[in-house]
């Protein structure tokens, strides 16, 4: 008995002398060594020690520091009045009917409307006409009318001017029964692949994607963008769709092509003391520390207590090459690496870390304390004391 009150005492004591020098230079060593990295590098280093008097100034900073919205300065959606103009294949149904003005014909017939197509009122008879290779329509009695680049009321105009020369009135009735010419296509990472016909309706982004149903997991929805001949039209969709940014909502063109690459998704990276090392897809949506700290608990929490344990975000810009179609975008003179502390022993900071916005590539680590060092020691030199000592090293220990 008195050898296990010998081995305690002298365990108590290696634990005092070993924390009390650390607690008296914690606040300052991390913050030197990392300084110390930075001389004689190519890589601008900064460290943070996030506390309840000076969070709001730190994360301004480092939001001016590692900017990354864009300024698209973007133009003015056209919500002007939309025509369809009809091109080469497009089919056509016309109708023409005229008052003749001829007494004769009206004592011999008892009518004088005439029907000039279709043919005849048989409904089963193909009235519908197609716009030829030469941008023509083919009409019987008629001849060639110029159909490409034209409205179906300028169609109709036409007609009026050619057949109010031979009858008093004419009535004309023009209608797109199918549309051929004009098309969009959306290809990457969408369930379907669709090549979309554009009508008498405006062919917008939001519309072109109806049919995709849906993206697939790896799309890059802030990556996307519409190939118009050798220009690049940058499309953010997740502005578009989760953020009801409508200024994304372009208009498209005839075999306009919205692209949307297939790349691996935000990211951000939870290491330290933990149960298990994990790799977090956010899906673009953001995330504040106190739900990685938090939510990711049931999952990947860590060994001991969360609340005693000091957390770093580690951020970095400039380290690789960036493909961004942004036009603001301007990559740093020399790489930065910045380091945020945070303390969790106090119980403001995790409030604080939820206004705390990570980032892409963002790695959070969560320290080993001191108690927890002990125990791992213990573990593996003592393992048969483990149970006695605990409750004297950690109070907060859980399985």
């Amino acid at each position: 008995m008195w050898r296990r009150n010998i081995i305690v005492f002298l365990l108590f004591f290696l634990y005092g002398t070993a924390c009390v020098p650390n607690a008296i230079r914690q606040k300052y060593y991390d913050e030197e060594l990392w300084l110390k990295a930075s001389k004689k590098s190519d890589i601008d280093y900064y460290f943070s020690e996030v506390t309840p008097s000076n969070f709001q100034e730190i994360f301004v900073e480092s939001e001016e520091r590692f900017r990354s919205t864009c300024d698209w300065n973007l133009a003015p959606l056209d919500y002007g009045r939309y025509r369809y103009r009809l091109g080469v294949g497009d089919e056509v149904l016309i109708k023409l009917s005229v008052i003749t003005g001829d007494t004769e014909y009206f004592s011999k017939f008892g009518k004088d409307l005439v029907i000039i197509l279709p043919r005849t009122a048989n409904p089963g008879i193909v009235s519908s006409y197609k716009v030829s290779t030469d941008g023509n329509l083919a009409l019987p009695y008629i001849g060639k009318v110029q159909a490409e680049g034209m409205t179906t009321s300028q169609i109709e105009d036409l007609l009026l001017q050619q057949l109010s020369v031979y009858y008093n009135k004419a009535f004309v009735e023009v209608k797109v029964t199918k549309y051929n010419s004009k098309w969009v296509e959306v290809v990457g990472a969408v369930k379907m692949l669709s090549r979309i016909a554009i009508d008498h309706s405006p062919m917008t982004v939001q519309r072109a994607l109806i049919p995709t149903r849906g993206f697939n997991k790896g799309a890059d929805l802030r990556g996307a963008f519409i190939r118009r001949a050798e220009e690049k039209i940058p499309v953010d969709l997740y502005a578009l769709l989760y953020e009801g940014d409508s200024a994304f909502d372009f208009r498209m063109k005839s075999e306009d092509i919205l692209v949307i690459p297939e790349t691996k998704r935000d990211r951000i990276y939870l290491t330290g003391e933990l149960t298990s090392r994990t790799v977090i897809e956010t899906d673009f949506h953001q995330y504040t520390l106190s739900d990685i700290l938090i939510t990711e608990r049931d999952r990947v929490s860590t060994q001991f207590n969360n609340s005693r344990n000091t957390v770093y975000v580690f951020r970095s810009q400039g380290l690789r090459k960036i493909n961004t179609l942004c036009p603001s975008y301007e990559a740093p003179d020399r790489p930065m690496i910045e380091a945020f502390k945070f303390d969790m022993k106090m119980p403001q900071m995790l409030i604080i870390a939820s206004s705390f916005q990570l980032r892409n590539n963002d790695i959070v680590y969560i320290s080993t304390t001191t108690p927890q060092l002990w125990n791992r020691i213990i573990n593996l030199i003592l393992p048969p004391i483990r149970s006695y000592l605990a409750p004297f090293l950690n109070p907060t220990t859980y399985e």
